[in-house]
């Protein structure tokens, strides 16, 4: 008698892979959407995550600013907010950017960006930066001031305040050392777990993002 169920392994076996794989598919979808938290802050700190929406003229601002090919459009990420250090009513734009060129140990570029005419324009560049940036609202001269994780070698992390003077900020280096963030009140900008979104598979954008 012929066997009715010849050949039907193969069959059963090729649709346990496929129901896995759509299954797996499922699963790493489900996990880069997942909404991560912000890291953690002190209490008198309020966390704002960066922007998602691409903005095509600071990509091109960054692309210029720092020669970048097009070839690592893709291998450069930005992260970015809206920001108004200096209380005229006029939106800033302060974005780090991580790439092989700009990026070591843990630290990045930013640039601090204001609109000048309908062009962007660079007030100043940043190096040594590690997320998130706390906008302190103290103000020296009419602008908050600037707070950074700071790790000198040899020490124990601190952080530095950057007081604004003649419309630009000292070197990361520079600025007054504390130990804590214990007193400090303000907001942390691109707040973001990017540890965990990049393991997430959340990339943020992209220099070719639209």
């Amino acid at each position: 008698m012929r066997d009715k169920y010849k050949g039907s392994a193969p069959l059963l076996a090729l649709g346990v892979i496929f129901i896995t794989m759509v299954v797996a598919v499922i699963a790493m979808a489900a996990t880069k959407n997942k909404e991560i938290n912000i890291v953690d802050l002190p209490e008198n700190i309020t966390g704002l995550k960066a922007e998602t929406k691409a903005h095509p003229r600071l990509q091109q601002l960054i692309i210029n600013y720092y020669d970048i090919q097009k070839e690592d459009y893709k291998k450069t990420r930005y992260f970015y907010n809206f920001v108004d250090l200096n209380s005229d009513g006029n939106k800033e734009i302060f974005v780090v950017i991580m790439n092989p060129f700009t990026s070591g140990t843990n630290r990045n570029k930013a640039l601090w960006v204001f609109e000048n005419d309908g062009e962007l324009e660079v007030r100043q560049e940043f190096t040594l930066v590690s997320t998130p940036i706390i906008i302190s609202n103290n103000i020296t001269k009419g602008v908050r001031d600037l707070i950074f994780s700071y790790h000198d070698e040899g020490t124990n992390p601190k952080y530095s305040v950057l007081a604004c003077n003649g419309g630009h900020f000292p070197l990361i280096s520079n600025g007054k050392m504390l130990d804590s963030l214990d007193g400090v009140v303000g907001e942390a900008i691109i707040a973001n777990d990017i540890i965990a979104e990049t393991a997430a598979g959340n990339l943020g954008l992209t220099l070719d993002a639209n």
